[in-house]
């Protein structure tokens, strides 16, 4: 495991089944409350033995992470977690050093109606986590906590006055469908095919169109299984294609072949 930082946690029970709620939900709860219409979560009525227990948060829905959602697979999901926006990171939320305070003074207009955290972003400080919206360097590819705060709270805002949409994500039954589907596509094109160069040439093709497919998927906030379609398309294109080439070749079984007219019985 890398140990980036992909999901945040909400709120959890201890062993007395006695609630704890995370810092930056107590935040967004505590900003939605001064609302002219004070927002609080509420559970959806229709959600019924639905393992997500979805809430209702304003104009938007929440919905609980599921250890085998989509490239998961037995994770661990205790308590109410939702996945991180990774589309906003801390490069975006408005910051001012305690320099600038101190050389020009704070203009209030800045923190008004505002969430305001105040904390260290220095790497000195082990209080840096590694975030999955950067890949570069160990300095730009880690993310202060005060900012991790700021960006949960941040995209909970966002849920509630906006009705930003959470990530779709499908059932292990539609996923595994999916995932099939792709590899009875994929057997069938290896079947069709006659020639190593057409197989590289259709694999190099699929590669592109699914990575179309991917970043379609990112804007729609829709997560699918396609690392693992496209692996059973290859596998079973790759497979097809080397079962059928002896055919293709004009090859026979062994057990077929005539015998040489210089191999004789002497009998």
């Amino acid at each position: 495991m890398d140990q980036r930082v992909r999901r945040a946690l909400l709120y959890a029970w201890d062993e007395e089944r006695k609630p704890h709620v995370a810092f930056a939900f107590r935040l967004a709860l505590a900003y939605l409350a001064r609302e002219a219409e004070p927002i609080t979560p509420l559970p959806v009525e229709s959600s019924g033995q639905d393992p997500r227990r979805p809430l209702k948060l304003g104009r938007g829905t929440l919905a609980r992470f599921l250890g085998d959602d989509g490239a998961y697979v037995g994770a661990d999901d205790g308590g109410y977690q939702i996945l991180r926006d990774f589309r906003t990171g801390a490069a975006a939320l408005p910051s001012l050093s305690f320099g600038d305070v101190l050389a020009s003074g704070a203009n209030a207009a800045k923190f008004r109606d505002a969430i305001v955290l105040l904390g260290t972003v220095s790497p000195s400080v082990s209080d840096r986590f590694a975030d999955s919206s950067s890949v570069e360097g160990p300095e730009t590819s880690t993310t202060a906590g005060v900012d991790m705060h700021a960006l949960i709270a941040d995209r909970l805002l966002r849920i509630a006055l906006r009705g930003d949409p959470m990530e779709t994500i499908p059932g292990p039954g539609v996923a595994w469908a999916g995932v099939f589907a792709m590899a009875v596509a994929g057997g069938l094109l290896g079947i069709r095919l006659h020639s190593p160069g057409r197989l590289v040439a259709a694999l190099a093709a699929a590669v592109l169109v699914f990575a179309g497919i991917a970043l379609a998927a990112a804007f729609a906030n829709l997560w699918l299984p396609l690392p693992t379609a496209l692996l059973a398309f290859a596998v079973f294109s790759i497979q097809s294609f080397i079962h059928q080439a002896p055919s293709d070749c004009g090859m026979k079984p062994f057990s077929t072949a005539q015998p040489s007219p210089f191999l004789r019985s002497s009998l």
